[in-house]
């Protein structure tokens, strides 16, 4: 190469080291093996990269600062001749070769290029990247893990750090020695950087990488950042790297390790120890783990408890074990661990999801469901100059006394003697013309669980939150649902926590004395009731004031703490000080973000699609209208079930390659088959019981289709759906309020629901609204498991008034059966009628409900009925789904009126398909 290319080392004067002495790749086998390629600081490898200095060695390889000529510094990984484990350079290889826009890629550290070369003694493969300073242990100053500081580098933003590097070498060579025609050179480090020379962190390191798409369970990780599964030897993926990395953020807060796994009578790091140390920190493994792992049974019982031969430690808490932190930012930190450290894997959040995380970013969005108490005083008082009234109110300070003594200031929560509980925001003294007239405080109202129908009764302590709120109000909830109570109705302090139901281990090992009180659930209902009668449960209000309704699980964000000593972070007050402090440090959160981005390239995307779709079960399919829906939103339709046989043939008809079960709710309750899990599970139990239209009632068949109901929880608990939808009658809510002849059924029906820890929502809907060309009013109910926040319904899509909105009109009966061509199969009719009848206006939507025997209205000409293809078609059928030619026309009739519109289902479907990939980090094709 011409000389000007090269840069000349010819400075002699370099240190001689004892031979006596081994140093870095020396140590490993003295060099008798010949394994590590002779590499020389001034060579020319390949023509093209001159080897400027030495950075580092392993065992199974050293690293160069090189120079690529005319180009680039670059950083050249020259691994043994006996490579045994090629994963980090086959990793590079895929990495190279995908075209990818997924914003993880820029936060790994991907090979320029890759070459073998031959050796004296073999061959051996070369990576090529661009250099970077040295990793992040000197942030961490830990020891490593898979995903750890030392995975994660610096960037360099400042170049000059590199040619100060080279000058080093050129004026002070490094120290080396000889060995066996072999020279060993000690290795060089970059000048310590700082500030603006810091480029971005990216992660590197895949030595060790598998892939995440097929099923392990072999054993990986250091010790102390083993995860549940692995230690237990159960089936493993994507989700031990978020454990790995809730592992590493601790260390770099608390300046040790999370779990030592030292066993007390090995003296050395034991399994069992490291899991002995989870129990005392996290409670019992969930049994649903244990039976999936292969050595759970040398150290538990089937119930989860502890039998292995050394005792598990005493019990503490995070709260316990950190040290560094305080006030709001410790409870954000703590939230944010939480998300990592489950035992349940699918529990812990993705990286893109991670990445959102308040505490990560040093922001305070949503961490509360209630304002601070300043916040709330502020926009009371704006609203009194308003309302310009001679009542006014300001606060009180040194809050207030109770009749038993006690202080109550805002954050406390007090019996009320209506008995209920009021978790106070603010106090205030009430001035009527100048003069103090009472002692009012605001707060959000609980009530027991023992006053209301549709949640579990498991204990006198628990309470639910009332949060009532109105459409019409623009204000937000946190101004909207708190109540005012006179001060007199104040009976005693009281001590409440709100938790999560995602902490397992607060079910476990927490009891309540019998003045805590404790909350898991929200009730939000949205009504146009007045101020002051709002109501206390979902079955207090006719169902047409009710515009929807809601039993919701706590999130992490409404909760005061996720500790498993409950007591300890009961009433615990919030400061505005430590809400402006909220967050990771800013040095530190580059190299965590770039972690986790470059972990989310995992999270169940590909170029921003799914790697599979969502699974759908359709239990009670009946004429397949919510299979037909789901299928058109795009959802893979994994087992269906029906007992009549007229609609199981109809099934087979449209979907021969769904798994069909023709069976009783009761025997496929009952049956132990496999593989019946699903991502989504519409449930569509009958529905003549509870019809408003059943006015010839069938005591006997009403008996059976009422029993059915009470199997949801049976298909819950062999599904495990993350989402469950339910469309029936509107007459279940519609008489499902306290007193009604529905009563009963609604609330054990929602009860099946809270009772397994799922939170739902429901509403009557008019399917015209989402584009059917007919009236049709249906309650809706959407659940979602534990762990998943509760799903929106879908706005509408059509509108009865075009022009006060950008909706287009409802869907017409023209619009709906202008196109099916004539001879088209189930579209004939008997007769035309002898003389013509009240003709329907075909621009509008039909004005009545198609039912089981059709609908009494006609076609728009006046001159005959609807054919069964035109009411599949105004029930929201495509002109594709088939229905039997041999089926009589009253059966395919009734399969018509008995389905899901397909159309609405779609939108459903599509809406909840939608928000779950938001949710799982994918971006909706």
């Amino acid at each position: 190469k011409p000389d000007s290319q090269l840069v000349h080392f010819t400075n002699s004067n370099f240190k001689i080291l004892p031979s006596d002495q081994p140093i870095e790749e020396e140590a490993h086998d003295n060099l008798t093996k010949r394994r590590y390629y002779p590499v020389r600081i001034g060579d020319l490898i390949r023509g093209k990269y001159q080897v400027l200095d030495k950075l580092g060695y392993g065992l199974e390889s050293t690293v160069w600062l090189a120079n690529e000529l005319r180009q680039r510094p670059v950083v050249l990984k020259v691994f043994t001749n006996d490579l045994q484990n090629r994963a980090e350079i086959d990793v590079h290889n895929h990495l190279m070769k995908v075209q990818s826009k997924h914003p993880g890629r820029d936060h790994i550290r991907i090979a320029l290029d890759a070459f073998s070369m031959q050796g004296p003694n073999g061959e051996h493969h070369c990576l090529v990247y661009e250099p970077m300073l040295e990793s992040a242990q000197d942030l961490l100053r830990r020891n490593p893990s898979d995903i750890s500081g030392f995975n994660i580098l610096l960037g360099i933003n400042d170049k000059s750090i590199i040619q100060s590097f080279v000058k080093a070498e050129q004026e002070h060579p490094s120290a080396r020695k000889d060995v066996q025609g072999y020279t060993v050179y000690a290795s060089r480090a970059f000048d310590s950087p700082s500030g603006k020379s810091i480029g971005e962190p990216l992660l590197s390191d895949f030595g060790s990488a598998v892939s995440g798409d097929i099923e392990h369970d072999e054993d990986v990780q250091p010790n102390v950042y083993r995860a549940p599964e692995v230690c237990l030897k159960a089936p493993w993926s994507y989700s031990i790297d978020i454990w790995n990395v809730g592992c590493m953020i601790w260390d770099l807060f608390e300046g040790k390790h999370l779990f030592y796994g030292r066993d007390p009578k090995e003296g050395k790091y034991m399994t069992r120890a490291h899991l002995a140390d989870m129990v005392a920190l996290l409670g019992p493994p969930p049994v649903e783990l244990l039976k999936v792992g292969k050595r759970s049974t040398e150290f538990f019982d089937k119930d989860g408890g502890w039998t292995a031969d050394i005792p598990v430690p005493a019990r503490t808490s995070l709260e316990e074990s950190e040290k560094n932190l305080e006030g709001y930012n410790k409870e954000a930190f703590l939230r944010f661990m939480r998300k990592m450290l489950q035992w349940r894997p699918e529990l812990r959040q993705t990286a893109s999801q991670l990445l959102e995380d308040d505490w990560l970013n040093g922001q305070s969005r949503n961490l509360r469901s209630w304002p601070l108490q300043e916040d709330f005083v502020k926009w009371h008082l704006h609203t009194q100059c308003r309302q310009r009234s001679t009542l006014r109110e300001v606060v009180k300070g040194g809050g207030l006394t109770t009749p038993g003594g006690s202080v109550v200031k805002p954050y406390d929560t007090v019996e009320l003697k209506d008995g209920t509980f009021l978790r106070i925001i603010c106090v205030m003294n009430v001035i009527r013309n100048g003069s103090q007239k009472d002692v009012a405080m605001y707060g959000w109202r609980f009530v027991s669980n023992q006053r209301t129908s549709g949640l579990p009764k498991e204990s006198p302590n628990e309470v639910y939150w009332v949060i009532h709120l109105t459409p019409k109000d623009s204000r937000p909830a946190t101004d909207q649902a708190p109540v005012r109570v006179s001060s007199s109705q104040v009976v005693r302090k009281r001590r409440l926590s709100l938790i999560s139901e995602k902490c397992i281990s607060i079910r476990r090992s927490v009891t309540f004395d019998n003045d805590e009180l404790f909350c898991k659930r929200k009730y939000v209902v949205m009504t146009d009731t007045g101020k002051e009668e709002r109501p206390l449960d979902a079955f207090s209000l006719p169902a047409a004031e009710i515009a929807e309704a809601s039993f919701e699980r706590l999130q992490e964000e409404d909760c005061d703490g996720e500790s498993q000593n409950v007591t300890a972070v009961g009433n615990r007050a919030v400061s505005s000080k430590n809400l402006r402090h909220v967050g990771v440090e800013k040095q530190h959160s580059g190299a965590l973000s770039s972690a986790l981005a470059a972990l989310s390239l995992h999270d169940n995307t590909h170029d921003g699609g799914t790697l599979a779709p969502y699974t759908f079960a359709d239990i009670c399919c009946g004429a397949e209208g919510a299979s037909r829906g789901a299928a058109m939103a795009g959802l893979e339709l994994l087992y269906s079930l029906d007992h009549d046989p007229a609609a199981c043939d109809n099934y087979r008809l449209n979907f021969p390659q769904v798994r069909l079960y023709q069976d009783s709710l009761d025997s496929f309750v009952s049956k132990k088959r496999p593989n019946l899990e699903a991502d989504i599970m519409h449930f569509s139990f009958p529905c003549q019981a509870y019809s408003q239209a059943n006015t010839r009632p069938n005591l006997e068949k009403d008996a059976l289709n009422i029993a059915a109901n009470t199997k949801l929880g049976g298909c819950l608990d062999i599904t495990k759906p993350r989402v469950v939808c339910i469309e029936q009658t509107s007459g279940l809510m519609s008489l499902g309020s306290r007193g009604g002849k529905h009563h009963t059924c609604f609330s054990n029906f929602i009860e099946q629901f809270t009772s397994r820890n799922y939170s739902v929502v429901w509403r009557n809907v008019n399917f015209a609204d989402y584009g059917l060309p007919q009236q049709r009013n249906r309650l809706i109910m959407v659940a979602t498991r534990e762990g998943e926040p509760l799903l929106k319904f879908p706005e509408p899509t059509h509108t009865r008034d075009p022009d006060s909105t950008k909706l287009p009109r409802f869907t017409s009966v023209a619009e709906a059966i202008k196109g099916i061509p004539q001879g088209y199969p189930n579209h004939d009719w008997s007769s035309e009628f002898a003389s013509p009848r009240r003709q329907h206006n075909g621009d509008a939507p039909l004005g009545r409900t198609i039912l089981t025997g059709g609908t009494t209205e006609v076609h728009p000409s006046g001159l005959r009925a609807f054919s069964n293809r035109e009411l599949a078609c105004l029930q929201g059928f495509p002109l594709y789904h088939k229905f039997s030619v041999t089926a009589s026309r009253t059966e395919v009739k009734k399969q018509i009126g008995n389905a899901f519109p397909p159309s609405v289902a779609a939108v459903l479907f599509g809406s909840i398909k939608r928000q779950l990939q938001e949710r799982d980090g994918m971006k909706p094709k």
